[in-house]
């Protein structure tokens, strides 16, 4: 439970959050309104503690996306880091320039759309694709979005945000010499 205290000229108020740290924080120059801001702090603590409901921040795609990459992207092999990095930078934050919530499935079939128009393989819209479900996993489990707008209640890929199908591989054959120094080994 928290509770509503004066502090210097104003108000503020302390509760323990859903992680169970407690905040402490001056928010009014009244005390009607710092009981009002902690009510909707409580029943938002509440809310995701006990009916598992989250609310989705605020963040900008870009400012999550930069936090991702200086949290998620450390695991990775450099290569793999450096090849993410670009793709988040060139492709994906130029184009989902909004809000983190203001993603959808059908925005991303619009980026599909448009990254094939520009002209843009299979493969790599894949890899950009890939890179954008990374970063939603980790919205959910940081509980900055409360799901994942590309996958379905299934847990399918929800309509729009599916990967392409990637065109067939090359066939070679040998050539005689090939052979010939291939049955000799």
């Amino acid at each position: 439970m928290g509770h509503v205290y004066q502090k210097g000229d104003g108000w503020a108020i302390s509760f323990i959050d859903e992680n169970g740290t407690r905040i402490r924080r001056k928010v009014a120059p009244d005390k009607k309104t710092a009981q009002a801001i902690l009510e909707s702090y409580m029943g938002r603590v509440a809310r995701q503690e006990h009916l598992g409901i989250i609310e989705d921040d605020a963040i900008s795609f870009a400012d999550f996306a930069d936090e991702w990459l200086k949290k998620a992207v450390n695991k990775l092999r450099p290569n793999t880091r450096d090849k993410w990095t670009r793709l988040v930078r060139n492709h994906l934050k130029p184009f989902f320039s909004g809000a983190l919530r203001a993603v959808t499935a059908s925005k991303v079939g619009e980026y599909t759309a448009k990254r094939i128009e520009a002209g843009a393989a299979p493969n790599t819209i894949n890899s950009e694709l890939i890179v954008l479900k990374n970063i939603f996993v980790h919205a959910v489990d940081w509980k900055v979005h409360s799901r994942n707008p590309l996958r379905d209640v299934q847990g399918n890929p929800a309509k729009g945000a599916e990967l392409l199908k990637p065109p067939p591989g090359r066939v070679r054959y040998l050539k005689v010499e090939e052979i010939d120094r291939l049955l000799a080994e």
